[in-house]
């Protein structure tokens, strides 16, 4: 009698742990089942019974229970964080052309490194001129510090390509100029454009940027998809015609 006594009080105690047990597992992705988890698991302890699986019960519980606010802070830190670079990229993008290119560029149109109708009067650079990959006038600049060192450097997230006037349209080195007549050197004397835009479209930046020849920093408007920007993407008209209709001046 004794024996079936001992067997008849195990079995809810068991139960209950084996419940607890299996609870306390789904319980790690479904917040309800780890609260019944951990509340079977002490009832189990409590009777004294199956402690092997009442206790394992209680702990998987009690973590699904903590698991929840870290989720909910995740849910919430996350997409803040991917937010904040966005915006971080953005900003580093419009600053690095209006205070990076252009006033590199200023300086290097001043230098006369480039005059190639000797006139006194200095043509603007490329990316790679103002960086000091391209050797002109038989130096190295360092006017964009080494970072810059490409055609189209990736920094923050962003690429960058600057393009100088070439007769019939634009180039962006100067082994692809093709114009050299009096007048398209003229115009490379006074504009140029040089356009920021995200690597990934809506992860390392929503919006693409521009820095025209009078230092004005122009921007699209914020959109998950994009595309590179064509040289006159920003250009209403063409080499010194006012902004297009889709570039508006930049305001963080």
């Amino acid at each position: 009698m004794d024996d079936v006594d001992q067997m008849q009080t195990a079995t809810p105690g068991s139960g209950l742990a084996i419940a607890s047990l299996v609870l306390g597992i789904l319980g790690l992705v479904l917040l309800p089942l780890a609260i019944v988890a951990l509340v079977l698991g002490i009832i189990a302890l409590t009777k004294g019974q199956s402690k092997g699986l009442a206790i394992p019960g209680v702990v998987l519980g009690g973590l699904g229970v903590l698991l929840l606010p870290l989720a909910i802070i995740a849910a919430i830190a996350i997409p803040n964080l991917l937010e904040s670079r966005v915006i971080s990229n953005e900003a580093a993008a419009a600053t690095s052309l209006k205070s990076g290119v252009f006033p590199s560029q200023i300086q290097f149109q001043g230098g006369a490194f480039v005059d190639e109708d000797k006139n006194g009067v200095g043509e603007n650079g490329f990316i790679t001129e103002l960086s000091g990959t391209d050797a002109v006038s038989d130096a190295r600049l360092s006017l964009l510090p080494p970072s810059w060192n490409s055609a189209e450097p990736l920094l923050n997230g962003y690429r960058f390509a600057l393009y100088l006037p070439d007769g019939n349209g634009a180039a962006a080195s100067r082994g692809k100029i093709t114009d050299h007549s009096p007048e398209a050197i003229k115009e490379r004397e006074s504009h140029w454009i040089a356009y920021a835009w995200p690597e990934q479209w809506g992860e390392s930046g929503r919006r693409a940027f521009a820095v025209t020849a009078n230092g004005t920093v122009l921007s699209t408007k914020p959109s998950a998809t994009g595309a590179r920007p064509e040289w006159n993407s920003a250009l209403s008209d063409g080499w010194g015609s006012p902004p297009s209709a889709e570039w508006v001046p930049y305001r963080r």
